[in-house]
């Protein structure tokens, strides 16, 4: 017994000897163990799932880059069609804009604005859904006056006119409501006629409402309608009334006359043949 005693005995002491760990040694296992469980914080318990996860996030990103190419290039095709049509769209502005200028200009003087200078500006801007154009009319509306653009220099009046000479000037097909507001401001009797004349013609494609006092406009309408004011107590009334036939006649008279009785009518009704 004693003999296996040491022989045990022995083979401790060399078990201890072999596994005799520096603190270093001990260390450096505390760094790996700390490191596995770290990795298992961060990738889960199995790993190989984790590498799968990423390899198929990987696969989708690869997707998207390809979709991402593919869109780029649309984009700079769309931009290469835009550019080219703005191109042309610039073209054709150019090639359009003194002939417009020019009927504009007789359409102006037709109405009594003989000594209104009209000049169309094109300018570059940014591309937009427009082309890269930048549109703007410029008007002079004496002589010895600098071009300034429309919408600082011209009053109501004048705006409104230059409006109806711009749309007589394109006859463009596209139906819609124009209203126009003061564009008998400052105009002769025969002046004002043919600015009825004018709007007469251009009612034809567009529903107009005109804004008048004067009676060589007014008679030019399908529809006629009074604005009539009526005091009631401390307040006033605003009516629009439809005004026909007879009623008609009156306020036409009334608008040339300031009155109206049997021979203000005749005047009225030959005045209304004259311009059918």
């Amino acid at each position: 017994i004693l003999v296996e005693i040491e022989d045990i005995n022995s083979i401790l002491g060399n078990l201890e000897d072999e596994f005799d760990l520096r603190d270093d040694e001990i260390n450096s296992i505390y760094e790996r163990i700390d490191q596995i469980y770290s990795l298992k914080y961060k990738y889960g318990d199995d790993p190989y799932e984790y590498k799968r996860k990423k390899e198929n996030e990987l696969r989708e990103l690869l997707s998207k880059k390809k979709e991402f190419e593919r869109l780029k290039k649309d984009l700079e095709k769309y931009e290469n069609e835009i550019r080219k049509k703005s191109d042309f769209i610039h073209k054709e502005r150019i090639k359009a804009k003194k002939d417009f200028e020019k009927k504009v200009k007789e359409e102006l003087s037709s109405i009594g604005m003989k000594d209104v200078e009209f000049v169309v500006k094109i300018e570059r801007k940014e591309i937009s859904s427009t082309g890269y154009d930048r549109v703007e009319f410029y008007i002079r509306t004496n002589p010895g006056e600098s071009l300034k653009p429309l919408k600082e220099v011209a009053s109501g009046g004048e705006k409104s006119r230059i409006l109806l000479s711009i749309r007589n000037a394109i006859r463009g097909e596209l139906t819609r409501v124009v209203i126009f507001d003061e564009i008998d401001q400052g105009l002769s009797f025969a002046a004002a006629k043919n600015v009825g004349r004018k709007l007469k013609e251009l009612s034809k494609k567009n529903q107009l409402i005109v804004i008048t006092h004067l009676a060589s406009i007014g008679a030019f309408a399908d529809t006629h309608f009074s604005v009539r004011k009526r005091k009631k107590g401390d307040s006033v009334k605003v009516e629009v009334i439809e005004v026909k036939e007879e009623e008609r006649l009156k306020e036409i008279g009334r608008m040339m006359f300031g009155k109206y009785d049997d021979g203000i009518k005749r005047q009225v009704l030959n005045f209304l043949s004259e311009v059918k």
